[in-house]
């Protein structure tokens, strides 16, 4: 049996063609105890194929990151900066972009800085800096460069706000999610802390109830042996 000509193309196509997996890295920030913890998790794509828009240099820099969260930097007309950094010596390759939109987060303008940080250099702005005219991330410098850490291999890293709520840093309502091409994607999110339920009324009553019943008891008993 002859295939046709275009039944044989489109089947060379289908196998030539590669699907992609939707990768995301999130950046979750929580309300722990008196501090405000940002947790930054997931994987991703190779940046700099499938029509991306972003590129690198190639040459590993060091992370230049102080654990700090500037949800609308406005020394660069108002962009989110976001800096991960377990130890500033590490080094990072960086992949810019044109400016991604929403250009900043939340309802603050302030500056915060974390007082600790564990896990993977990581630094996302959503425009310029110092270090470049457009949108930036930079990752570790082994990550999607070594068999040890391809592309889509986990990152993880967490940093502490001290003595922060989420309200403080403007941190409410719905957050941006930013589609960065090739299947990637990068998600904030915000998660209020779970209030301590109190104790009804009716059980606090049912308590005090049990409580007296209890004490009259024992001033019977008492009267009864005296």
């Amino acid at each position: 049996m002859k295939m046709s000509k275009s039944l044989y193309a489109l089947a060379i196509a289908g196998a030539c063609s590669v699907s992609v997996s939707a990768q995301t890295l999130t950046y979750s920030f929580a309300e722990v105890g008196t501090d405000v913890v940002l947790t930054v998790s997931g994987s991703l794509n190779d940046l700099t194929v499938g029509g991306s828009g972003w590129t690198t240099s190639g040459v590993p820099g060091p992370a230049y990151q102080n654990n700090a969260f500037l949800p609308a930097d406005l020394l660069y007309g108002g962009t989110i900066s976001v800096w991960n950094a377990s130890d500033t010596g590490n080094v990072a390759l960086s992949y810019v972009h044109s400016r991604l939109t929403p250009s900043t987060i939340g309802s603050s303008v302030s500056s915060f800085y974390g007082g600790s940080t564990t896990g993977d250099s990581i630094w996302f702005r959503s425009g310029a800096s110092m270090f470049a005219i457009d949108a930036q991330i930079r990752l570790p410098s082994d990550y999607g460069t070594t068999l040890a850490r391809p592309w889509g291999s986990s990152l993880f890293s967490t940093t502490t706000y001290t003595s922060q709520t989420l309200a403080g840093m403007g941190l409410t309502g719905s957050l941006p999610t930013y589609n960065l091409g090739n299947g990637n994607s990068i998600v904030f999110t915000a998660s209020a802390p779970t209030p301590v339920p109190e104790a009804s009324g009716s059980v606090a009553g049912l308590g005090l109830a049990v409580a007296g019943l209890y004490q009259l008891g024992r001033r019977r008993q008492n009267t009864v042996t005296e």
